[in-house]
């Protein structure tokens, strides 16, 4: 608007000294001076500036919103990264779960046999020479019998706790200084057993021995052998 008013205004000028010069002069009005070229600068210069200025303004929403799709974008990708990440985790616990649970058959024999055998060993295979008494190539320490049905819960459970609790890693070691020997059903399982590093050979009357992870206490393990006088191994 303003650089239309300034083109009027010279316009106007010109033809108000054209109209001077061709017709008589009037003593009380001086004779217009066409605008200078600074003042034509000025004028463009300010009705450039303003048009700027409102452009500037139109477009501030549109940055604003631009931002905002930007951020909401990355915050979703953000969760989404999460959201995928715990699935992950999830399902790897849940397959670790699976492959590290003992069969039921072999929960049913541990307790439903009531000559099931608990021996103390000792880890040390060194010792585990020619002529000693030996479970799986360990030295026995001593045996009792788990008569008890609560005892042989109690066994069973603290196994169970113990594999489920395992959360993926590994040692190197193996040092077990419990066993146990089950017959029921005509089904046999011995089950040799480190707690110290987290680790369960199981042996089937048939067939190849299967491994499993442990984390946890022995509990029962050691305080069934203590009250029935055997001796055991202290952890190093």
């Amino acid at each position: 608007m303003e650089l239309k008013f300034c083109r009027s205004h010279e316009s106007d000028a010109i033809q108000a000294l054209q109209a001077n010069r061709s017709g008589p002069s009037c003593p009380l009005l001086p004779p217009l001076a066409p605008p200078s070229m600074s003042s034509r600068r000025s004028c463009r210069s300010s009705a450039v500036a303003e048009f700027a200025g409102r452009q500037a303004t139109s477009t501030r929403p549109v940055k604003r919103k631009l931002i905002v799709a930007i951020l909401a974008l990355v915050a979703l990708l953000i969760a989404g990264f999460f959201a995928v990440s715990w699935y992950q985790e999830r399902e790897a616990a849940r397959q670790r779960e699976l492959a590290n649970r003992l069969p039921e058959i072999a929960y049913e024999t541990l307790l439903n046999d009531p000559g099931l055998v608990l021996f103390s060993l000792d880890p040390d295979q060194q010792h585990a020479v020619r002529g000693t008494k030996q479970f799986h190539d360990y030295l026995i320490l001593g045996e009792t019998v788990v008569g008890s049905a609560s005892s042989r819960q109690a066994l069973a459970a603290t196994l169970k706790r113990s594999l489920a609790a395992w959360g993926g890693g590994y040692t190197m070691c193996f040092n077990p200084r419990h066993g146990l020997r089950a017959t029921h059903g005509g089904k046999s399982f011995e089950f040799l057993i480190c707690f110290e590093c987290g680790r369960l050979y199981v042996y089937p009357s048939t067939g190849d021995p299967f491994s499993y992870e442990l984390a946890g206490e022995a509990g029962p393990f050691h305080d069934l052998l203590v009250a029935a006088n055997i001796p055991t191994t202290p952890h190093e």
